[in-house]
């Protein structure tokens, strides 16, 4: 990772910790001077890029942690949620979706006479 990157890094955490600071959310004063805090030290380290690296790997490492935690769970949910119940009512209405039939006539096309040579088909 380059030194710009960790700037960009550093840069969305200050975002996020100004608008933290700015928001009427955090009207107590120990909140406060977290916000504070952690603005001045991802400003400090804009200066430094370098010593961030542990604290990029680290929120990576983190990142990819919940991601797959909550891309599982989010998949959990729409299964149970979405298909299941679904394939729930179909079951009683007796619905075929795919309808895996072979006498529909929809499967074959009927010709009533063969190509004799597909050389030259287009």
């Amino acid at each position: 990772m380059s030194a710009y990157d960790l700037r960009i890094f550093l840069s969305i955490w200050a975002g996020i910790f100004a608008l933290f600071l700015l928001s009427g959310v955090l009207l107590h004063d120990h909140y406060r001077i977290w916000a504070i805090t952690g603005l001045g030290i991802a400003l400090a380290l804009q200066a430094y890029p370098k010593l961030a690296t542990p604290l990029y790997i680290a929120q990576i490492k983190v990142g990819s942690v919940m991601g797959w935690c909550i891309s599982r769970a989010s998949l959990v949910v729409l299964y149970f949620c979405v298909f299941v119940p679904l394939g729930l009512v179909f079951k009683l209405a007796r619905r075929d979706i795919l309808a895996p039939k072979l006498h529909n006539d929809s499967y074959f096309i009927k010709r009533d006479k063969q190509p004799t040579s597909m050389k030259n088909q287009f």
